[in-house]
Formats: structure tokens, sequence, C-alpha cells
């Protein structure tokens, strides 16, 4: 399974459910390419990884199979030099055409994603780690 894939599979687990406020996965991100999910996905992964304690990130990345080609992939697609904050990723998603509420629910999705693979603890620290 490519890294795309992987990622769409992702997505796909929050894409039917209810949300308990506002448009749920689906609706937030209807018209959502590929490039945008692995591009979105990638930033996150890359700034858990500068935040994270390594063993925490080897863990992650573990639960998240071709991590580090999202990242590199996300760095092309957004112009990412540095991975500081979120904040800071903003031109970036912007670039790669995502608005606040598609990073959020790639971030949800991934959370329970993580949550599901490597547990709630995993799945804290990963959302910790990219604010």
């Amino acid at each position: 399974m490519s890294d795309r894939d992987l990622l769409l599979r992702i997505l796909g687990e929050g894409y039917e459910r209810k949300a308990w406020h506002g448009p749920n996965l689906r609706g937030t991100l209807r018209g959502l390419n590929a490039n945008q999910a692995v591009g979105g996905a990638g930033a996150l992964l890359g700034l858990a990884q500068q935040h994270l304690a390594k063993n925490d990130w080897s863990k992650l990345a573990k639960v998240i199979p071709g991590a580090s080609s999202l990242i590199s992939q996300a760095k092309a697609l957004g112009g990412i030099k540095k991975f500081e904050s979120l904040a800071a990723l903003a031109p970036a998603f912007t670039k790669i055409g995502l608005t606040s509420d598609q990073v959020k629910a790639i971030q949800g999705s991934m959370s329970d994603a993580i949550t599901k693979s490597g547990g709630a603890d995993l799945a804290a620290k990963f959302n910790a780690a990219i604010k």
C-alpha cells in the first residue's frame, strides 16, 4: 500500500461519522485532493517529529508507515523549510490549498487512527506536539 493510499484510508475511517458539532469529516474535506491530504498530514507529522521525544516519534512512525515520506512530500508541496509551530505552517497550508477547518479535520482523523493503532496516550502526545 502506498503512503497516499494509507493516508486516504486513515482519513476514510472518520469520513462518514456524524459530527457532534458542525459538519462531519466528509463535509469538511469535501473537495480535498490527494496532494492536499498528503501535504496536510505530512506537515502535521513533521511538526510532531520536531516536538516529540525520540522514543515517542519512533512509536508514531510505526503506527503511520511512510511517515518520513509524507513529511518529505509536505516539504515539497508547501515549501516548508522548518517545522516550528502550527501557526508557522499556515503559509504552507495555504500554498497546499487547505483551510484551517480542513487542517483540523485531518488532525482529528489522524488522531483517531493513532488512538486505534497506537493507543490514546500516543494520540494525546501527537496532539500536544502539533500545537
